[in-house]
């Protein structure tokens, strides 16, 4: 990557002539980061790079989506958890997120057409429709997460009484008994 930012850098020369070296570097990493077809073309990459872009920017998308819905997980709930354990619920929501994105494309695609009131005035309704389905798809992903940290707690409160331990709370049964 660092290669490929090089060489971007290097062609940017002519039409930055006074920049410096780290924001030409950092500019072409934006740009390597985008991806944009017509700033490649400009700048006089080849085509194997539109190609290869055009196939690798979702699973990337994909993967960052991941990435941040992961990092949602775990930063924002009140306790100190491992970071894999918010895998399931930013895979659940991200895979959520794809197939609502999806599913609302191939409606405009197809609604869209045959009503221009629809497309006209409908527009709002449905963008709020989508936010609607992906804040909920995130909302699913959370309670994921918080089921199998319930059931992992469960079973290790299971695992601990079994062993003679104390209770789930950290309390002996016997003081417990009464309740």
């Amino acid at each position: 990557a660092s290669e490929v930012c090089a060489t971007i850098a290097a062609k940017l020369e002519p039409h930055f002539p006074h920049a410096d070296p780290f924001v030409s570097r950092e500019l072409a990493a934006l740009l390597v980061y985008l991806g944009s077809n017509q700033v490649v073309a400009k700048i006089g990459l080849s085509e194997e790079y539109s190609f290869i872009w055009a196939w690798i920017r979702y699973p990337v998308g994909f993967l960052a989506l991941i990435a941040w819905a992961t990092t949602l997980f775990h930063v924002c709930p009140d306790r100190q958890d491992r970071w894999r354990s918010g895998l399931p619920g930013g895979l659940l929501t991200s895979v959520m997120w794809v197939a609502a994105s999806l599913g609302f494309s191939s409606y405009l695609a197809l609604v869209v057409p045959r009503s221009p009131l629809l497309g006209a005035l409908g527009g709002g309704l449905i963008l709020m429709t989508w936010f609607y389905v992906l804040f909920l798809s995130l909302l699913a992903g959370a309670e994921l997460n918080a089921t199998l940290l319930a059931r992992k707690r469960v079973r290790s409160a299971t695992a601990q009484e079994q062993e003679g331990g104390s209770g789930a709370l950290g309390v002996d049964d016997e003081d417990t008994d009464h309740l």
